[in-house]
C-alpha cells in the first residue's frame, strides 16, 4: 500500500511504482484539496491501464484528531520552557510560538494541570499548566521542544471520551470518495466497535479499522469482528502506549487477525529512512520482514512514497 502525494502523483511516477509492485494507491484525506483527490484516482486508474496490473484506491478518513490551525510563518521552533497557549474551536486568528488554535472547541473542557500533550508525531512534549474553560484556552510548558507545522496531529495520552467518534466531516468525505469511485475505507482513531458499524450504516465499501488507541488495543477482538480489515497503525500507537508495547502489540493483532481472516496491514515509518536515502536500513529490512514472517498481508508506506 503506497500513499499518494506531491512526490508521487505524476503519470509517469505511478506507472513506475505500480510495475514496482504498488498493489493499493492510498489517498491521505487528512491533506490535500478534493479536487486533487479526484484528480489521483484518475491518474491511478489509467497509471494502472498503462502498466496492465490492477490496483486498489484506499481512501484514508482523517477521524476525530486534534490539530493545530494554520501558524503565521507555517513552522515554529518551540523551546524548553516556553509557555503556549491553546484555543480551542478553530478561531480564524494565525498561531505562533506562543498561541496556537486547535480544531476541537472541548479541548480546555478535558484537560487537567499536570495532563501531557504532544506535538510534531510525539517529539515535541509539553505540560499542562493552567486550563480555562470559560475562555476555552489551555496553557502549556514545553518539556522537549522542537519544529511544529501549520495543522500537525495534536495526541493526548489517555481517554478522551468527548471526542466525536466519526467527525460529521467524515461522513462528508465518505461520499466524495464514493463519488470518485475509491475501493475501501480506512477509518482512524477507531475506538469502539460501535465506530465501525456508525460508518456501516453510510457505505457498502470495505472498512479498515486503523488500530492507533489504547482504547481500541484494548477491544481489539470486537473491531475485527466489525470490521473488514485491520491497520496496525504504529504512529500514534507508539505515542499513546508505551513505545517499547508497540512490537507486542502488533504481533497479537496481526495473530488475531490471522485467526479471524481479516486482512491486516502493517504501517508507519516501514522504510522511513528512504524519505532521504536510496537505500533502506537494516533494521528496516528486519522490521518488514518481521512483519511478513508474523502474518501480515500488506505493509504501508506513508511519507516514504507520499
Amino acid at each position: 500500500v503506497a500513499t499518494i502525494g506531491p512526490a508521487s502523483r505524476e503519470p509517469d511516477t505511478l506507472v513506475a511504482m505500480i510495475e514496482d509492485g504498488m498493489d493499493v494507491a492510498r489517498l491521505n484525506y487528512s491533506h490535500g484539496t478534493l479536487d486533487e483527490h479526484a484528480e489521483t484516482v484518475k491518474r491511478v486508474r489509467d497509471a494502472a491501464g498503462r502498466a496492465g496490473r490492477p490496483v486498489a484506491v484506499l481512501q484514508d478518513l482523517p477521524g476525530p484528531k486534534l490539530r493545530i490551525g494554520p501558524l503565521r510563518e507555517d513552522v515554529v521552533e518551540l523551546k524548553p520552557g516556553d509557555r503556549v497557549t491553546f484555543s480551542g474551536g478553530g478561531h480564524d486568528r494565525e498561531g505562533d510560538a506562543r498561541y496556537m488554535t486547535i480544531t476541537w472547541a472541548g479541548l480546555a473542557d478535558s484537560m487537567s494541570p499536570q495532563d501531557v500533550m504532544y506535538l510534531a508525531d510525539g517529539s515535541v512534549r509539553l505540560r499542562v499548566v493552567e486550563v480555562r474553560p470559560q475562555d476555552g484556552e489551555v496553557d502549556a510548558d514545553v518539556e522537549i521542544g522542537g519544529a511544529v507545522a501549520s495543522r500537525q496531529g495534536l495526541n493526548i495520552p489517555g481517554p478522551v471520551d468527548s471526542l466525536p467518534s466519526v467527525p460529521k466531516e467524515d461522513l462528508e468525505l465518505l461520499r466524495h470518495g464514493e463519488s470518485i469511485g475509491v475501493d475501501m475505507v480506512a477509518l482512524s482513531f477507531v475506538r469502539r466497535p460501535e465506530d465501525i458499524e456508525l460508518v456501516r450504516d453510510h457505505t457498502r465499501l470495505p472498512l479498515i479499522a486503523k488500530m492507533e488507541k489504547p482504547q481500541a488495543v484494548e477491544r481489539a477482538e470486537e473491531i475485527l469482528e466489525a470490521a473488514d480489515c485491520v491497520m496496525v497503525a504504529r504512529g500514534d500507537l507508539g505515542i499513546e502506549l508505551p513505545i517499547e508495547r508497540v512490537p507486542i502489540v502488533q504481533k497479537d493483532l496481526l495473530k488475531m487477525a490471522g485467526r479471524m481472516a481479516r486482512p491486516s496491514i502493517t504501517a508507519t515509518q516501514m522504510l522511513d529512512s528512504m524519505v532521504t536515502s536510496s537505500r533502506p536500513t537494516r533494521a528496516e529490512v528486519a522490521d518488514v520482514a518481521n512483519a511478513i514472517l508474523d502474518g501480515t498481508d500488506a505493509v504501508m508506506l506513508s511519507q516514504e512514497t507520499a
